[in-house]
């Protein structure tokens, strides 16, 4: 394709009787378009899709049964998209205890100087929670976006990393494989006994005349398997939020998990609750009615490239041997994402400011940036084409080594 298009170019040139400002577009297209191939600058989208059936519930969502033992079960159906986002927060949750607030100290957030230490000089993580604490006294940051910077820099080279792919958070529900969603239930346990109480009924879903057995952990890891799904985060929220077949409740606990079965394809009929046992069965019907007409659902994302720079260099940092950092963002109600070198913002928010925090070490020296951004500004429609986003950093003296 590039021989032909230099061959074209070659032969208009040539060509004496050509009226150059008539040719000139034609030659900029075709130029302008292995720039566009080489550089990758033009408009470029990716889609998501997944199709839904509408449930209308009459009364109450939730259905309460109790069991012979004594047991409380409550189960309401869940659109599972509406988990996504919870679930994308409980991946960037971090073990570390803290047994305290934020208190203007310097050293209450990373790790102290003590006698016994061996070190000479702060690690990355120390400088860069440096660096947050000091954006923060300085009141360029929130304490919200403290904490949010806090976790993401902790949290930067591991598996619950903030960097995510465009299909975050819909792609780290569990409960989406295949490019749809299970069906899903949220259950609640209560045991208001003196004793424990086993839990391992088996429960199913009757629509009509079909039945819908849950899947157990196990079966749905094996559908992973399937897709080829190994993301150790997807299956850890699984495995931590999927009701195990046979769990203890003890005595005056109440908690919820979820259950889900296959798909299922809504028809006009009673939708059952089945709790049974060898010996028992308890039943109860949800008050609805069910539309069966399809909804597809189409998430729409822009991609922009972008580069963190330095007052004191144009290149982008983040391909040099010396850089450390995070990127986050703390705007609300915007579906935008940081992803292989790359921003990912979905169409319909792209006339919504995004603040963007940077945080960097390099070449042993800090960076930050706090900048609001609107994505709209940095898209030529006529052109076709985005424009690429410079995040600007400024430098802060840290000292790397312990005095």
């Amino acid at each position: 394709m590039s021989l032909q298009i230099d061959k074209i170019c070659a032969n208009l040139i040539k060509d004496k009787l050509m009226k150059p400002i008539f040719y000139l577009p034609i030659i900029l297209t075709l130029l302008f378009g292995r720039l566009q191939a080489q550089q990758g600058i033009s408009l470029t989208t990716v889609e998501e899709v997944y199709t839904q059936s509408e449930v209308n519930y009459i009364g109450n969502k939730t259905l309460t049964l109790k069991l012979t033992t004594g047991l409380i079960i409550k189960v309401t159906p869940v659109n599972p998209p509406e988990l996504d986002e919870s679930f994308y927060k409980t991946i960037l949750a971090n073990g570390q205890l803290e047994y305290k607030n934020y208190e203007q100290s310097k050293n209450d957030y990373f790790i102290r100087k003590s006698k016994k230490r061996q070190k000479e000089e702060k690690s990355n993580t120390e400088m860069l929670l440096e660096l947050a604490e000091i954006l923060f006294e300085r009141k360029t940051i929130t304490e919200e976006q403290y904490n949010s910077a806090k976790k993401s820099i902790e949290n930067r080279n591991s598996e619950a990393s903030p960097e995510i792919d465009a299909k975050i958070p819909i792609a780290m529900n569990p409960y989406y494989l295949n490019k749809k969603y299970l069906s899903v239930f949220e259950i609640t346990l209560e045991n208001p006994t003196t004793k424990p109480i086993l839990f391992d009924e088996e429960i199913n879903i009757l629509l009509g005349s079909r039945l819908y057995s849950r899947y157990s952990t196990q079966q749905v890891l094996e559908l992973y398997k399937v897709e080829n799904i190994n993301n150790f985060s997807k299956t850890s929220l699984l495995t931590n939020e999927n009701l195990p077949e046979t769990i203890l409740v003890p005595s005056g606990v109440t908690f919820s998990k979820y259950i889900c079965t296959t798909p299922i394809e809504y028809e006009t009929g009673p939708l059952t609750l089945i709790i049974s046992s060898l010996t028992n069965s308890t039943r109860a019907n949800w008050d609805i009615t069910i539309s069966t007409n399809q909804i597809e659902k189409t998430y729409i994302y822009n991609v922009f490239d972008f580069k963190v720079t330095t007052t004191s260099t144009t290149a982008d940092i983040r391909y040099e041997d010396n850089y450390d950092g995070v990127l986050l963002h703390s705007s609300e109600n915007v579906d935008f994402h940081f992803s292989n070198q790359k921003l990912y913002i979905n169409q319909e928010d792209l006339e919504k400011p995004i603040t963007i925090i940077a945080l960097f070490i390099y070449i042993d020296n800090a960076y930050y940036a706090v900048t609001t951004i609107t994505p709209k500004e940095y898209i030529d429609i006529d052109k076709k084409r985005t424009l690429e986003i410079d995040i600007e950093t400024k430098s802060i003296e840290i000292e790397r080594e312990i005095k």
